[in-house]
């Protein structure tokens, strides 16, 4: 019944994603951002709605921590091939901006490329027959989320931006939760356990319906339509593949049973 749940939620979420993209094909200037027909307010009431869902559907999950007692083989599938995709864009992005010295994007691209690594550790440590974290230390994990934190931080302060234009404000919020949400995950993956799984379940959703759902479509119909670049769309991959993440981590806090009293309280003290 939870996991019914979850994938009504998902399923909305996608649709979320469906209907976005045909506002944008129908009552978009792909000049300005700014809609052409209809109230912005409406549609951010749209996106409440979805968001309002997350929370009821991560409300009849079950209560209490959620706890990694295994290794994950799709967790592992999935650090090994998201890998491959941060370290392509960090590479080529490294060679783009090089020759032009763009200090900002060369410290992106690094960053980003140290999450390719920890990824791939992760996917391998996962792919073992015991349980244990990517790293000893947990620093590589924290240097992991770098990237994010920046690209967070720049689509804030430097895109221009505006509540009347949804495209970057869609942006700015797909950035935070990928931060959120991997942040959640690197302390779930050495710590073992996330201390409420309803807020993983919430971080995971969110970050799919804003990263996976809303942000790669409309980079790409933007790039259609000369709003954006290539590179544009290569960058909104990476919120994107968190945000396939956070669809795992809600299914997996979906499937899991009911803890004893005993098995709760090393997750309360």
């Amino acid at each position: 019944m939870k996991r019914a749940v979850t994938a009504l939620a998902a399923l909305v979420c996608i649709a979320a994603g469906v209907v976005r993209g045909l506002d944008l094909f129908a009552y978009n200037d792909w000049t300005t951002g700014f809609v052409t027909w209809g109230s912005v307010w409406a549609r951010y009431g749209v996106l409440a709605g979805v968001l309002a869902l997350i929370g009821v559907a991560a409300l009849a999950q079950q209560p209490g921590s959620f706890r990694l007692t295994a290794p994950r083989r799709g967790l592992g599938v999935y650090g090994l091939l998201a890998s491959v995709v941060f370290a392509a864009w960090a590479g080529s992005q490294a060679m783009l901006l090089w020759p032009q010295r763009d200090w900002f994007g060369l410290v992106q691209a690094g960053l980003f490329f140290l999450t390719a690594v920890w990824l791939l550790l992760t996917g391998l440590a996962h792919l073992g027959e015991e349980l244990q974290p990517p790293t000893r230390s947990v620093l590589p994990g924290v240097g992991a989320t770098l990237g994010f934190y920046l690209l967070t931080v720049s689509r804030f302060g430097f895109a221009p931006s505006s509540v009347q234009r949804i495209g970057p404000t869609v942006e700015v919020f797909s950035a935070l939760l990928a931060l959120l949400f991997s942040t959640a995950l690197v302390r779930l993956l050495y710590v073992g356990q996330a201390r409420s799984a309803r807020w993983l379940y919430i971080l995971g959703l969110t970050a799919f319906l804003l990263g996976t759902c809303l942000e790669l479509p409309q980079t790409v119909l933007s790039w259609r339509n000369g709003a954006a670049d290539l590179a544009d769309v290569a960058l909104s991959v990476l919120p994107a593949l968190v945000g396939l993440a956070g669809l795992g981590a809600a299914w997996a806090v979906s499937g899991r049973r009911a803890q004893t009293p005993a098995q709760t309280e090393p997750a309360a003290e």
